[in-house]
């Protein structure tokens, strides 16, 4: 369903390989013990995945691609 939504792109940067489903609020450690519905995801590929969290955070924010863990 995220993937169909996102036209099977990564929402970062277009991408359409080595695809990857990212929690946009954050799960587990650091964030919630519920895990949030397919809808609340997003779409990355395998290199803007981990930049969301150092390089790609304020950005990644701006555009509402992860959530604050204090909204």
């Amino acid at each position: 369903m995220t993937y169909e939504r996102d036209g099977r792109r990564c929402v970062s940067c277009g991408a359409g390989a080595h695809l990857h489903y990212q929690h946009r609020a954050a799960v587990g450690i650091g964030g919630s013990k519920v895990r949030p519905p397919v809808a609340e995801g997003l779409t990355s590929c395998e290199t803007c995945n981990p930049a969301y969290e150092p390089a790609l955070q304020l950005q990644a924010w701006r555009f509402g691609w992860k959530m604050s863990p204090w909204v």
